[in-house]
This record gives structure tokens, C-alpha cells and sequence, in this order.
């Protein structure tokens, strides 16, 4: 019988272990970590919405001197003792396999190091709990040594310590019983500067003007980025009341509250909205990575007023590119309007998007492989087509309502019976299966008039190279549909046999011109007529070409 050895506790390693520290350079490898100054702030304030947080305040400082610029995340949540900052400061503070309280929205115990230090050179955080006194923890890449990593009790630099007084002041932090600051400084990465530039005295207004512009340039991405991650806390959803204020401190105390993004038209300003929220439905039900997943089709453009319109849209992406897939976690928004690979996005499906919300447990962290910087999914094998039949009837009624609602609107408009087409979309069946064809409509006025004047060609040549219905084709492909070249081969024989006569020449048998015209000539050289012409050439009696030897 094999006799069970316990686990060695943390404390203790056998004879062949050897326990080895991080070195500080550690910290200069971690800032490789894929993110810009808006998804680093979004995983502050993470933290901040895990600390029940009912207000931040983010401030902003340019310098002359960039490096001394800085920007502060203040929140007013529950704060931290001395020793629990401390413990916050470690890098991997939390187990990534432990289970989370709900509302908490990190998981590998990173995320405010490596995020704030991805900008900057310097992490100051300063923080008070109830009943505790507050206390100051700070990490500077430029003071870490080879040996190891070390924080200091105190901000070692004057224009670190003036920051957080300024912070505390302007947020009214200092007075609250409970409350953190995050403070970025050294912002070499964020100001796009290298860490041993200076600025002259003499060019210090030119200097300062330009970090000034781009300071405040990444200030508003991080508010708008924000706005859009959060906005299922910063307003009221449902019955949910609103949970977090969102604000911007000027220097001169000034107050800008942040307004949440609405993508899929929630809030009681648009309840009179043909908003279509088909039933919530489940993927992985009784399994581990379980989700709630809820479709929304948006109403045509034609019946939504423009500002409405416009909030739909975000700065730097159209109503277009933000169809597709909502990922929450913990009803933190993490990827932003994407069919995770499943569709490409088309403009007929522009009205659907699908509310697709995890859990912050570690087996949904896990079945849906959550990174640190917290931005992207992977759809697990056992959710796939639950999601993909999803999709593709929210897209499907998308489409409905793109195209119906926009007829309707050209048909009022216009006041007169639906234009003349000169495509026609049909159904056929061919050897059992069912295709999609786009025929020429030999109804058409122009076409009745060419009959008449024939020198016009030309005219009717331009508008059917201007009218190929590329939209539709591409939705139908989308849709996995096939479409079929070519009429049926009794059909396509016809068609080729007039040709033949129209195109020979007058030293010519028609073989030879058969021959020809399958060789050189599309679309009779291709694929689609190939049936035909082999039912042709037997017609003929044409003897088939030698094929050339190499």
C-alpha cells in the first residue's frame, strides 16, 4: 500500500527546490502588456467598482516638464488599510483560481500594476479605510534594483507628493472617512516621450502647448472609452438604478459628469422607440461558463430622431462596425460590437446587436478565456452553434427591417408603386438543390427601347454594369446560400447556339467557332456553360480538341 505524503505548506520547499524573487526588471517586461491609456484606465477603475465606489474623479495635469504631468483616478469606495495596500501592491495579490464576490471585476491580481505602469514610469496609490489612517504605497520602475522589487512608504518625488494633494482637493477625498487615489506619473508611454527627455527653458511654452493637446487628447479617449464599458453603471438600466458617477476635475475645480453610452436604446428617454428585444435566452445551461444571452433589433434610421441616431455611434466607430456581439463580464462591457468570427459585418445587419453577459466566476473565466487586460473572448466549442443559430436570426430580422422599413420609406417618398427593377432574383431547382439567380428583367423600359433603337446599346450596356446588385449578393452568400452561374443546361444550350451563329466567322465551321468560343471567350469559356457546350459539340458531331502534350 503506497503511503500518501501531504502537500508542503507555502512555508516550506524540499531539498531539490530552490525558491527564486522576481528581479526588477520584471516591471520593465510587464509594461509590454497590450494596453492603451483608455483600457488601462477602464482596469483602474475596475477596482474602483469592486471597492463599491459610488464616485471617481479623474484628474489630469500637464507640465512644463512632461514627465512631471500626471493623472489621478479618485474614488470614494471602501478604501484600503496599510496593510492591505501593501498586500495590493504585490504583483499576483489574488489567486487567479479563487472563486470572486460578485461585483468584483478582476481575476489575476495585475491589473492596476500592470495597467498603470504600461503609461507611466511611476504608480502612486494613496488610500484610507474606515477607522484606519491613510496610507501611501509607491513603485518606481527608474528606483527598482536588479535584486528585486521594493515599493516606498511614501512618494519619494515633490511633484508626486504636490499630485496627490492637489487629488485630494479637488476630488474632496481628504475630508471622506474612506477613499483611493491611483496616481500615473513618469508618463513616457502615454505622452509618447522618452524617459531621458528634457524639456529646454527656452522651448518649454512650445513643450508644454504640445503635451498640453495630447494630454488632453488621451484624457477624452479615457473618458469616452469609459462612457462605453460602464454605462450599465453609470445609468439606470431596467429596474437597476444608476451605481457609479463618472466625472472630470479641472484645475480650477470645474466638474464634467460623463454620460453613458445607450447602444442598445435601455433608458425610459427612448422607450417609445420600435426597440424589438426578442426573449432572453441561455448558452451552456446547467455548465460550467454559463451565459444569458439577449438580442436586440434596433429600428430603421428613418424612424429615430438624428441625436438619437448619433448616440448610437461612438467617435471612432459607426452604426455600421457595431453590430454584432455585446460581451459583458460582470456587466462590465469587454468587447464592443464584433460577431467573434462567427459573420463578417454587412450594412444589412447593421440593427442587430446581442447582449451576451458571463459571469466573474473562475469557470467562466476559464471556458471563455479572459485575459488579464480583460478585451477580447474566445467562444467556447460547446457554445458555438447555439451562438451561431442566434446570430443568424438576429441578423436574419435585422435584414427584415433594414430592407422592408427602407422600402416603405422610398415608397412613401415617392408616392407611386415600387421602382421598376432591372435585376430579378429568383429560386431555382437544379440537380436537387436549390440555387440564386440574378436575371436581366427583359421588362425593363430600357430594354424595350433598345429593341426600338438599337445604336443605343451602349445606355443599356452602362446601366447594367452600374446596377450589379452587389449588396444582395453579398448577403445572400453570407447567409450561406448558393448561387447558380448559369440558367439550367436546355436553357444555357439555347443561349449558346445563338451565340455560335452570331460569332462565327465567314471561314468558319460552327465546331471550330464552338471550340473557340469555349477556349477564349467568357462566360462560354467557363465553368457555367460547360455542360452546355459539350451537349452542343455533341449536337455538331464535333470531334473533341487533342489535348496538347508536354
Amino acid at each position: 500500500m503506497v503511503k500518501k505524503v501531504p502537500p508542503a505548506s507555502e512555508e516550506e520547499w524540499s531539498e531539490d527546490e530552490l525558491p527564486i524573487e522576481p528581479g526588477g526588471d520584471l516591471l520593465w517586461s510587464l509594461r509590454g502588456m497590450p494596453y492603451t491609456a483608455a483600457t488601462a484606465a477602464a482596469d483602474v477603475i475596475d477596482n474602483s467598482i469592486a471597492a463599491r465606489a459610488q464616485n471617481v474623479w479623474i484628474i489630469s495635469h500637464s507640465a512644463t516638464n512632461p514627465l512631471d504631468s500626471y493623472i489621478a483616478f479618485v474614488d470614494d469606495g471602501h478604501g484600503m488599510s496599510e496593510a492591505e495596500l501593501h498586500e495590493a501592491m504585490n504583483f499576483g495579490s489574488r489567486d487567479p483560481r479563487s472563486d470572486r464576490a460578485k461585483g468584483d471585476l478582476g481575476r489575476f491580481g495585475l491589473g492596476m500594476k500592470t495597467a498603470s505602469l504600461s503609461q507611466g514610469t511611476r504608480l502612486t496609490v494613496w488610500s484610507k479605510k474606515t477607522g484606519h489612517d491613510a496610507a501611501i504605497r509607491q513603485m518606481d520602475l527608474e528606483r527598482q534594483r536588479k535584486r528585486g522589487m521594493a515599493v516606498s512608504r511614501r512618494a519619494q518625488r515633490e511633484s508626486d507628493q504636490s499630485a496627490l494633494e492637489d487629488a485630494g482637493r479637488l476630488s474632496g477625498i481628504s475630508s471622506k472617512s474612506s477613499g483611493t487615489i491611483v496616481l500615473w506619473s513618469g508618463l513616457d508611454v502615454l505622452l509618447e516621450v522618452d524617459r531621458e527627455e528634457t524639456v529646454a527653458p527656452d522651448q518649454g511654452g512650445e513643450g508644454l502647448s504640445s503635451h498640453v493637446r495630447l494630454m488632453n487628447k488621451k484624457v477624452t479617449e479615457i473618458i469616452e472609452h469609459a462612457q462605453c464599458v460602464f454605462h450599465r453603471f453609470l445609468g439606470p438600466i431596467g429596474s437597476q438604478p444608476k451605481r457609479l458617477t463618472l466625472a472630470r476635475v479641472f484645475d480650477d475645480g470645474t466638474v464634467h459628469r460623463c454620460v453613458a453610452w445607450d447602444p442598445f436604446l435601455n433608458s425610459k428617454a427612448h422607450k417609445d422607440l420600435p426597440v424589438e428585444r426578442p426573449p432572453q435566452q441561455e448558452v451552456l445551461r446547467g455548465k460550467p461558463g454559463n451565459a444569458t444571452v439577449q438580442p436586440v433589433i434596433l429600428p430603421h434610421e428613418s424612424g429615430v430622431p438624428v441625436e438619437t441616431l448619433t448616440s448610437l455611434s461612438l467617435s471612432n466607430r459607426n452604426m455600421n462596425s457595431l453590430q454584432g456581439f455585446y460581451v459583458y463580464r460582470e456587466e462590465r462591457l469587454i468587447v464592443v460590437g464584433d460577431w467573434l468570427r462567427l459573420y463578417p459585418p454587412e450594412i444589412h445587419y447593421s440593427l442587430g446587436r446581442i447582449a451576451l453577459f458571463l459571469g466573474n466566476d473562475k469557470e467562466s473565466d476559464k471556458v471563455w478565456s479572459i485575459k488579464v487586460n480583460k478585451d477580447s473572448v474566445e467562444i467556447p466549442d460547446a457554445a458555438r452553434q447555439e451562438l451561431l443559430r442566434i446570430a443568424k436570426s438576429t441578423r436574419k430580422r435585422s435584414n427584415d427591417v433594414f430592407r422592408r422599413t427602407g422600402q416603405e420609406r422610398n415608397k412613401g417618398t415617392e408616392g407611386s408603386k415600387t421602382a421598376v427593377p432591372l435585376w430579378n432574383q429568383r429560386r431555382v431547382d437544379l440537380e436537387g438543390e436549390r440555387f440564386l439567380q440574378f436575371k436581366i428583367n427583359r421588362s425593363h423600359p430600357l430594354i424595350k427601347a433598345i429593341a426600338k433603337e438599337p445604336q443605343r446599346l451602349g445606355t443599356l450596356l452602362s446601366a447594367i454594369e452600374g446596377s450589379i446588385p452587389y449588396d444582395a449578393i453579398r448577403n445572400l452568400m453570407t447567409d450561406g446560400d448558393k448561387l447558380s452561374e448559369a440558367s439550367d443546361p436546355a436553357v444555357a444550350l439555347a443561349h449558346l447556339k445563338d451565340v455560335t451563329q452570331m460569332l462565327a466567322t465567314e471561314d468558319e465551321k460552327p465546331c471550330d467557332t464552338l471550340h473557340r468560343l469555349s477556349k477564349d471567350v467568357a462566360p462560354y469559356s467557363g465553368a457555367a456553360f460547360a455542360v452546355a457546350v459539350g451537349l452542343l459539340q455533341a449536337e455538331l458531331g464535333c470531334k473533341r480538341p487533342r489535348k496538347t502534350e508536354h
